[in-house]
């Protein structure tokens, strides 16, 4: 029962008891008016969080749904390359893959996952869906919401267990995050930077784990610490660049924390060292276990690639403007960015990878927290934290970014952190920055939250952040229907065939003459059993070159390919433009 319910029974008793007395009955009314005014505050805060859910729902379920699942995220590049991938697992989990390292693609060579990103949380839940009879578009639909709801619930979370906030400001960290303009385009149209909707669970288990370190809780510290290593080990074999980021940025977060924490509190050093160096040393030990699989997979394709050179790497860099690159279809910014900023940046939106920027409320908020934060930081760990986070966002964009006559700071990153070759994409880096960002900028809310006087102003600033996370890119751009009649007319293998190639590329969106053939023999391969010798990855074999069916030289290379890796058995030919199949041969077999 609460206080306010107490004094109302308490007042009416007093009535009852003492007749009509003046004082007791203004006293009783007063009572009456507060209990009403909290139930009336906390009803308007329960609709206020049930209205943000579904707002967060309209609006990453909108055009699927009133597609009546139509249109699915993704497109006919890079997001049916990450069905591909996806579906590599299902086979994985009912034992009919080649191996667990080995795809059906590139064909016959083995270990080829590592090749690109692994995919393995999202593959994990579509083999799930695809087990329960869902047609993998439809699936690949699925994952994306799924996805999405266990972000939504673990920013909620990790706001509530770590940061004292009222109720509403909690919510709206969940749906500033899963709603971002970033990454409405990035999820929906790169399917491995969904795996950023893990980080704020992957945060919250390393807080836990480190207060259970602080309490000496052992059994506690151990259950938090193997499932912070587990989570990490997953998501390094999802999507290396968002590992590869995270822990950049982790470890530059807990070393700002430790010395500015040292700076304000100075405290002897080895004893804190001894105290917690036993907790440390587990925590290693689990995630080098845990990353064991990661290095079966992509050791020996860094050996073999070599990964990327620095000057591609320092193309993706960051322009100083991007740090608020909205792209040209945000609702609220785009019009205004393209009338105002056209004369001094005509190229302001540059290419995709340039729009990952945070929206310019969102940013500014940021940066006057951290300002805010430099004189509480003293207040408890939280803020203490928050601080370590905002100074560590400011570093990695400074990093990040191409500065004019200055070079890009993020050649010293790529020289000497293990694994910084591996990623091209550095603009990549703010969608995971984002999480910070939405964090310190909420607690400008939660702090002006709580002035009264103040409260119509921040609600009207959680709106205006709300709207301007609003993006209409066109990012659902695979036709459900029609992608499963054309995969169910190619669908038929010849049971003689032990491999295929594709003789033709389908009409539709290509890049290059690279993409299309290549990534619907990939499906057309996991859907039906039959590896193919197509493919197509970030990195890619060595003297594999089956690009551009239609010049004379492209079954060249197919011959060429098949005597340097030659195949048991016959080797088939697909039109897909005419769904036939044919039986080449003349290949080298072996």
């Amino acid at each position: 029962m609460t206080p306010d319910r107490i004094d109302l029974n308490q007042s009416v008793a007093a009535c009852a008891l003492g007749g009509h007395d003046a004082d007791r009955t203004k006293h009783y009314w007063k009572d009456v008016e507060r209990f009403l005014s909290g139930t009336l505050r906390t009803t308007a805060a329960y609709l206020a969080v049930v209205t943000l859910a579904i707002w967060t729902a309209f609006v990453i379920m909108r055009v699927p749904l009133l597609s009546h699942f139509h249109k699915v995220a993704g497109d006919a590049l890079d997001g049916m390359l990450a069905l591909a991938i996806e579906m590599h697992w299902y086979h994985v989990f009912n034992w009919t893959a080649i191996g667990w390292r080995t795809t059906n693609y590139f064909f016959p060579i083995r270990d080829t996952l590592g090749y690109n990103e692994g995919f393995f949380l999202n593959g994990a839940l579509l083999a799930l869906l695809r087990a329960c009879g869902i047609d993998a578009f439809l699936g690949l639909q699925l994952v994306d919401w799924c996805f999405r709801a266990i972000g939504f619930i673990s920013m909620w979370t990790l706001a509530r267990r770590c940061f004292n906030w009222p109720l509403l400001v909690n919510v709206l960290a969940a749906t500033l995050f899963v709603t971002a303009n970033c990454y409405y385009s990035h999820d929906a149209l790169h399917a491995q930077f969904l795996v950023c909707n893990w980080l704020p669970l992957l945060i919250l288990l390393q807080v836990e784990s480190l207060r259970a370190a602080g309490r000496a809780a052992i059994r506690r510290f151990i259950g938090f610490a193997a499932a912070f290593a587990g989570l990490l080990g997953a998501i390094l074999i999802t999507a290396f660049y968002v590992a590869f980021f995270f822990i950049l940025a982790d470890l530059l977060v807990l070393v700002l924390l430790v010395v500015l924490e040292y700076f304000a509190t100075p405290l002897p050093v080895l004893p804190a060292i001894r105290r917690y160096m036993l907790f440390a040393a587990v925590q290693i030990l689990f995630l080098v276990v845990c990353c064991v699989p990661f290095l079966m997979i992509y050791l020996p394709k860094a050996a073999e690639t070599g990964m990327h050179p620095i000057s591609d790497v320092l193309q993706y860099a960051l322009r100083p403007t991007d740090v608020i690159n909205v792209g040209p279809s945000n609702l609220l910014w785009s019009y205004f960015y393209s009338r105002t900023l056209w004369h001094l940046f005509p190229n302001w939106a540059g290419s995709y990878e340039n729009q990952t920027g945070a929206t310019p409320i969102l940013f500014a908020l940021f940066l006057f927290g951290g300002f805010f934060l430099r004189s509480t930081r003293t207040l408890g760990w939280p803020r203490a934290g928050l601080f370590a986070m905002w100074c560590a966002n400011l570093l990695l964009l400074v990093a990040a970014i191409r500065w004019p006559h200055w070079g890009c700071p993020w050649a010293w990153i790529y020289r000497w952190v293990p694994g910084a070759a591996a990623v091209r994409v550095v603009s990549r880096i703010q969608l995971v920055l984002l999480i910070p960002t939405i964090l310190v900028a909420c607690d400008v809310i939660a702090q002006g939250w709580r002035r009264t006087e103040m409260q119509m102003v921040f609600v009207l600033l959680a709106c205006l952040l709300l709207i301007e996370q609003i993006n209409n890119a066109p990012v659902f751009d695979i036709d459900r229907p029609a992608e499963n009649a054309f995969f169910a007319s190619v669908d038929h293998v010849p049971h003689a065939c032990r491999a295929f190639f594709a003789e033709t590329s389908r009409p539709g969106p290509d890049f290059q003459s690279l993409y299309r053939h290549n990534v619907d023999s990939m499906i057309l391969a996991e859907l039906s059993g039959t590896p193919t010798l197509n493919g197509f990855t970030t990195f890619l074999p060595p003297h594999w070159n089956l690009v551009h069916p239609e010049q004379p030289q492209y079954l060249t290379a197919v011959r060429d390919w098949l005597a340097r890796h030659p195949v048991r058995g016959p080797v088939c030919g697909v039109n897909f433009r005419t769904g036939a199949w044919t039986v080449l041969p003349n290949v080298a077999v072996k």
